[in-house]
């Protein structure tokens, strides 16, 4: 953020900002369809990761928004390259909040999967339980050297 000429005008300022919110808006989307598409085969670690970086992203992005804003609020009339930089946000968040509800209905599918997974497996194990030879079950040290 740090990155701006000082120097430059409030209107190049925000545009800049704009641009730059955009692309980190434009690296959640790619990290989204990245998650989206490999859900039910990543292992945790990776998912652990990638949720970290979204989040370091979504911080960066919200601190971001903070400062277009007061400079917005700051400006007396947008220019057309800040309207169209603003229109464009406004796309991606759409796209983000579109992707994000289908990211979170697909884990809550895999949620379910598994928890109905388990859920069977503990069955299966009781029933095996079943099967278990009486005289297996329990013997003592003194009755196994007999």
């Amino acid at each position: 953020m740090s990155n701006y000429a000082e120097n430059a005008t409030p209107a190049s300022h925000c545009d800049a900002m704009l641009q730059e919110i955009n692309r980190m808006y434009h690296d959640l989307d790619t990290l989204y369809q990245s998650m989206m598409r490999d859900m039910a085969d990543a292992p945790v670690d990776s998912i652990k990761k990638a949720t970290e970086i979204m989040n370091s992203l979504f911080k960066n992005a919200g601190d971001m928004d903070r400062l277009i804003t007061e400079s917005l609020i700051s400006m007396p009339h947008l220019a057309d390259s800040t309207k169209d930089l603003l229109r464009k946000r406004d796309d991606l968040l759409r796209l983000l909040h579109q992707t994000n509800r289908t990211l979170v209905n697909k884990a809550a599918n895999i949620k379910s999967l598994l928890r109905h997974e388990i859920a069977n497996m503990a069955k299966n194990q009781n029933a095996l339980k079943g099967y278990k030879p009486v005289e297996m079950e329990r013997k003592s040290i003194v009755r196994n050297s007999f």
